[in-house]
């Protein structure tokens, strides 16, 4: 069957960039990744124009006429499998960012020249049917001679430059400094710092010594080497972990190298993130591997997986992988059954290492609630000592002493906490204030119902001895709840609530401690009220005047057994208001 050139339309050219490509910087990766292929051994990229134009510029063979029309071909590549691209397509991936896409290259023996690619004009026609060859003649120009440069000459200069013109506002977002250093230290073949990561030789050897091998040329950003994270390995565990994934016979498919974070508080790249890599080249993002883990996968390890089988194959985006070639079901199970394992360590790391927990005893014994730090002591030695099941994977079994180096620290300090909370009781028995204390949480968590064990709880650090009774909010809001009155007042609110107006009749009441006689009810409202006013209301306004001198000259046994007996005629009204009736 024959065809003529108008089967295929401007259509095409836009699947294959803006459905690419839009969005994103990856067409960075994309020029970074055929300089490589083609042997350059600097690249750089710098922002021009304030970052509006951004250039990538290589010292790799450069070409002549003939070799960039037969690069702007789609979908044809002369490329081999050592190579990082083969798809024939890279070279359009700027189209969708700027306005105007630029190549300016020379071969040794060649002139230089220069080709434009006019995005505008592209973005227009793609709404036509015109045959893509009308595209190309209408929309590129021919390549133009340029003069040489300061320097060059025809024998010896031999460089591509691709610029990206006017990038436009929709996708300035992408292409801002922060994000661009970003992209390129998680996508590129960056080395390590080495002056920075102490395992970066060793994680070199590792690789090399199991077959990863690919290009990786110095790479330049504004001036500044591009290395790639992790910058320090102050965070990890001090043990580098190396998954290897293999066929049947045995082959190396994939190589990997994983740092397990020593906290389990929540980070991002570049601390954290599972990188899937090929030819020194990252697909997708440092999240990718949880589109392969049905489970929940925390992220807290950083390692890369460094695919060596040519039937593993990243799809177009380069965001994850082909699933209709080669081995890839047999790749991601293995994935799966190695991210399991790496989770599985997670689960270990939360039971021991329980340091939030640890913190929170500390601070319970300083407030002097030993019954609450007795408890959790208790409940958080057992947590620690019970025993985990630990992945069997060879190559996860030098992590482990790590891990059991970290439960023994924290049940050693649990035992020296246990050891001061003995010697507090030794003293505490002739202690009448912490007896006192004892006696007041054991009574607010036995007795006291739940929104007043709450509140009475909530006291603000620093104002533990304040004769401030956090339990009238709940009073408060009781009575609201029951009557669905909503004063700003709490005079006002017992006021209508109870039915009174100093000591006489107010109105009648919505609710009733007894229906049968209505002074009592009267009295019980005002009760409330003066018990809150002359106590709690009259010490936050006057607590530093003469009216509390009492309370402050007090011993702290003395303040604390006046809160207790305050709070429990807080907590006698709080059951006398649950007991109420609505009046009729």
């Amino acid at each position: 069957m024959r065809f003529t050139d108008e089967v295929i339309g401007a259509k095409l050219l836009e699947s294959i960039t803006g459905g690419l490509y839009d969005g994103n910087p990856n067409c960075i990766r994309e020029y970074v990744q055929n300089a490589v292929d083609h042997g350059a051994k600097n690249i750089e990229i710098r922002q021009e124009m304030r970052g509006r134009s951004i250039v990538v510029r290589d010292d790799g063979p450069g070409m002549n006429a003939k070799d960039i029309v037969k690069a702007l071909s789609i979908g044809v590549s002369e490329k081999d499998e050592t190579m990082a691209g083969w798809r024939g397509i890279g070279i359009w991936s700027g189209v969708p960012a700027c306005e105007r896409l630029v190549f300016i290259t020379k071969k040794c023996g060649h002139p230089k020249i220069r080709v434009i690619v006019d995005n505008e004009k592209l973005r227009g026609d793609y709404e036509t049917n015109i045959p893509i060859s009308s595209v190309f003649l209408n929309d590129i120009t021919d390549p133009i001679e340029e003069p040489l440069g300061k320097g060059e000459s025809i024998e010896k200069t031999h460089f591509t430059e691709v610029r990206l013109e006017s990038i436009l506002p929709t996708q300035e977002s992408y292409y801002t400094t922060e994000n661009l250093k970003n992209f390129l230290q998680m996508v590129v073949p960056a080395p390590f710092d080495e002056t920075k990561f102490k395992f970066a030789n060793e994680i070199n050897e590792w690789l090399s010594s199991n077959g990863v091998k690919y290009r990786m040329p110095n790479i330049f950003f504004n001036g500044k080497k591009i290395v790639r994270a992790p910058f320090n390995a102050d965070d990890y565990y001090q043990d580098v972990i190396k998954p290897v994934f293999c066929d049947d016979n045995s082959n190396v498919k994939a190589v990997g190298w994983i740092l397990s974070l020593k906290q389990r508080a929540k980070s991002k790249w570049p601390k954290t993130g599972i990188l899937f890599k090929k030819k020194g080249f990252t697909i997708g993002k440092e999240n990718t591997l949880q589109q392969y883990f049905t489970g929940t996968f925390h992220q807290w390890q950083y390692g890369e997986i460094h695919i060596i089988d040519k039937d593993v194959r990243e799809n177009s985006a380069r965001d994850g992988f082909e699933y209709n070639h080669g081995r890839i079901q047999d790749f991601l199970n293995w994935i799966k059954t190695e991210a399991a394992n790496w989770e599985n360590i997670n689960r270990v790391k939360v039971d021991i290492g329980k340091t939030d927990k640890i913190k929170n005893i500390r601070q319970s014994i300083k407030s002097g609630n030993i019954r609450k730090a007795k408890k959790d002591l208790k409940e958080l030695e057992e947590k620690i000592k019970k025993p985990r099941s630990y992945p069997k994977a060879e190559y996860l079994q030098s992590l482990k002493p790590h891990l059991e180096q970290v439960r023994s620290k924290n049940l050693s300090e649990l035992s020296e906490i246990k050891e001061q909370i003995k010697q507090i009781d030794k003293e505490g028995k002739s202690d009448s204030l912490q007896q006192l204390r004892d006696m007041y949480w054991t009574m607010v968590d036995s007795s006291y119902p739940t929104p007043m064990k709450q509140d009475v709880k909530r006291v603000r650090k620093g104002h533990e001895g304040d004769l401030v009774i956090a339990a009238f909010d709940t009073v408060e809001k009781q009575i609201s709840a029951k009557t669905g009155l909503k004063e700003a007042k709490f005079i006002d609110l017992t006021r209508k609530a109870f039915g009174w107006n100093e000591v006489t009749a107010l109105n009648n009441p919505k609710i009733t401690i007894d229906a049968s006689n209505k002074a009592s009810n009267r009295q019980f409202g005002v009760m409330i009220y003066a018990l809150y006013n002359l106590f709690e209301n009259k010490f936050k306004h006057e607590k530093e005047l003469e009216t509390f001198k009492w309370y402050r000259d007090a011993t702290e046994e003395g303040k604390l057994l006046f809160r207790i007996q305050l709070n429990s005629i807080v907590h006698f009204c709080y059951r006398m208001i649950e007991s109420t009736q609505a009046s009729e």
